[in-house]
């Protein structure tokens, strides 16, 4: 991260809704940590480092070749490959928000303009 970070929606008093975090604060996590206490030992080790067997899931499901999946570590991950794929772009970023957005856009030499 280069300037500063999200979720610093107390700064603006009363907001509709927080985009400052890349979090979602409503996930359904019952399935998944359901399945984590039935099996623990999939927390033992790193997953598969290319993700190909979720991207041959995702290709499956979505009747796509598994080399148009991008699976990535995380929302940031992906938002920085963006900004690259992009590289020099023209971009506006509506803040406040989550911090990654105009961060990436910056690194990656993006003409950015801010909207508040």
């Amino acid at each position: 991260m280069l300037h500063g970070h999200g979720d610093d929606a107390y700064r603006y008093g009363k907001i509709l809704y927080n985009f400052s975090s890349n979090v979602y604060p409503y996930a359904e996590l019952s399935g998944l940590l359901h399945r984590l206490s039935e099996h623990p030992d999939a927390l033992a080790s790193y997953p598969d480092p290319a993700a190909e067997t979720l991207s041959a899931k995702i290709a499956s499901l979505e009747r796509i070749e598994p080399s148009s999946v991008c699976v990535t570590n995380g929302a940031t991950e992906a938002i920085y490959l963006i900004a690259l794929a992009w590289r020099a772009a023209r971009s506006a970023v509506v803040v406040p928000t989550f911090a990654e957005y105009a961060d990436s856009c910056r690194l990656h030499a993006h003409r950015l303009r801010e909207y508040s």
